[in-house]
């Protein structure tokens, strides 16, 4: 025998009410006087410090001791901690985490040292974090990375000619 029918069922009924919707409440329009001025970048705080290992290593004021920690790590790690250095664009202490750690590849690109292991880092990095490495804070740095890694580049490729 089939089920029998339930004698009611209002959870799914509709209700005799339409419901009806309800404006929004009026917003001000902001004015010029009434806008902020836009945000200055923060430095990376206490918060943002403890995200990851290489966070913390980042604050420091040597490069070695990031190229070493990440050097430590399986591929999969390396990827992890490069990726929870910055949220976004809209983070304000993850990108001075990014700057500090920029300003750490630069150091070491232009020493010359450890290029293949500097080479991947910079490729993650930039994999994970394009929508920062396009703000405005962050250009000039940018800017000097690439001209810093085609410089250790070129290098490389005049000794393997030589």
């Amino acid at each position: 025998a089939p089920p029998a029918k339930p004698p009611a069922a209002p959870f799914f009924l509709p209700s005799a009410l339409a419901p009806q919707p309800t404006p929004p409440p009026p917003r001000d329009e902001p004015t010029a006087e009434s806008t902020p001025p836009p945000k200055r970048r923060r430095k990376a705080s206490f918060e943002a410090a403890h995200r990851c290992q290489l966070a913390t290593l980042v604050l420091g004021p040597d490069a070695e001791p990031v190229v070493d920690y990440l050097a430590s790590l399986e591929p999969a790690a390396v990827d992890a901690e490069i990726a929870l250095l910055c949220r976004g664009d809209h983070d304000d202490a993850g990108v001075a985490l990014l700057a500090a750690f920029l300003d750490h590849l630069l150091t070491l690109l232009q020493s010359r040292d450890r290029l293949d292991d500097l080479q991947a880092y910079l490729h993650r990095t930039i994999q994970h974090h394009a929508a920062p490495l396009a703000l405005p804070d962050l250009l000039a740095t940018v800017k000097n990375l690439h001209q810093a890694q085609r410089a250790a580049s070129l290098h490389l490729r005049t000794l393997f000619h030589e």
